[in-house]
């Protein structure tokens, strides 16, 4: 019996990696500071992506539901996943759940696919900018952490709103599954 919970582990990756950017900060040590940044920002949009997949996936199950059906494999789908889950939302519940800045999100697929440019906005004229991976070594730890803070709290409120598990408590799950076969010898052990 494996009780994992990958998705939940991002986050935790994702806060270890910035702290480990702030203390690079601190230091005057760039190259360590953009090593952790880069690994902050794919745990973030790891992590991101799990939870709105699941989501969009268990609210596909209503029938009022509009999901996102992607025109082939090779479209990224995690921004129409969100805006389905955004309109959903503010139609059925009522709420009017704030956009989520994906600001960001250029410059993690640029970080996964090195050789490509994106097309990205200036925070302060909010005109369009072409991205390269020049503009991964000029993030600083306020950035990524003001954006992690947006995403929290955009999901946080999201999966409360639809009763969907952010975390799984994987200790307490093997606890569950030991006491159901009647045997607890050891303790569950956490990976």
């Amino acid at each position: 019996m494996k009780a994992i919970d990958l998705s939940g582990d991002t986050w935790r990756d994702y806060l270890h990696y910035l702290a480990e950017a702030r203390q690079a900060e601190t230091g005057s040590d760039e190259r360590g500071k953009n090593r952790a940044l880069r690994g902050a920002i794919a745990n973030l949009f790891a992590h991101l992506d799990a939870v709105v997949s699941n989501l969009h996936d268990r609210l596909g199950r209503h029938r009022d539901f509009v999901a996102y059906r992607p025109r082939s494999g090779r479209f990224c789908t995690l921004k129409d996943k969100i805006d389905a889950i955004q309109s959903y939302t503010n139609r059925c519940l009522h709420v009017g759940l704030p956009a989520l800045d994906l600001s960001l999100k250029p410059l993690r697929d640029i970080l996964m696919h090195p050789s490509i440019n994106k097309q990205g906005t200036h925070s302060d004229t909010r005109e369009p900018v072409k991205l390269s991976e020049v503009d991964l070594f000029s993030l600083s730890v306020a950035e990524v952490e003001r954006c992690g803070q947006q995403i929290d709290k955009w999901l946080s409120r999201v999966c409360k709103l639809h009763n969907d598990v952010r975390f799984h408590d994987t200790r307490n799950i093997c606890r569950e599954y030991a006491a159901a076969l009647g045997v607890m010898q050891d303790e569950p052990r956490e990976i």
